[in-house]
């Protein structure tokens, strides 16, 4: 064993160098730090959103489409855009459009329906009657019961009365769903029936 700085020969279990000094033993070299790896991990937030949207997407495509199956004889009443899917709908529903002829001591009428959960109801249009001396007719509309009352000869409330005139414009506000007549009352009449030409609109929102 040689020392590496003076070449003295030494023996081979010898510490440092008996001429120059040097230690000889092996110096302790600090462990080698690793450098850490970071990867980045991607952001899902976005990866989730868009996933989001496309089921959303396919719901309203389905909707769609399920609801054209099942209304293929009323276009209409499916949704064009989103927009028509979130605002209510308006709907309109001729109740009748005709000349008829009401009977002396008769009358006639017209029963129509407003579904439930509907609102902003309302019925419009215009008649005008001739025949007899007044050339006049009386126009109601009832709900049900006041219609059971009316024809059993009782009072009874109505959501539009015209009295007894010749010509006039039809315009009710209904509370509610629910069934309703449109009447042509000429029970005043002892001999004369009367000709009517009638058109009412039932109009409402859901």
């Amino acid at each position: 064993m040689f020392c590496v700085d003076c070449g003295a020969q030494l023996p081979e279990d010898a510490g440092f160098c008996m001429r120059c000094g040097r230690s000889l033993t092996p110096r302790m070299q600090p462990p080698a730090v690793q450098a850490a790896h970071f990867v980045a991990q991607p952001k899902k937030s976005a990866h989730w959103t868009a996933w989001v949207l496309l089921a959303i997407l396919a719901l309203v495509l389905y909707w769609g489409w399920e609801n054209a199956e099942r209304h293929p004889e009323n276009p209409s009443a499916l949704p064009s855009s989103l927009s028509q899917m979130i605002l209510p709908i308006r709907h309109t529903l001729i109740i009748t459009n005709t000349a008829v002829s009401v009977s002396a001591l008769a009358y006639s009428y017209y029963k129509f329906t407003v579904p439930p959960g509907s609102t902003n109801i309302s019925v419009d249009g215009r008649f005008a009657a001739t025949g007899g001396i007044g050339n006049d007719i009386e126009v109601y509309i009832l709900n049900r019961d006041s219609f059971v009352n009316f024809q059993n000869h009782h009072d009874s409330p109505t959501y539009y009365n015209s009295g007894k005139v010749t010509e006039n414009e039809i315009n009710a506000v209904l509370p509610g769903a629910g069934t309703y007549y449109l009447v042509l009352n000429n029970n005043f009449s002892l001999i004369t029936p009367k000709a009517v030409q009638v058109s009412a609109t039932l109009r409402y929102t859901d």
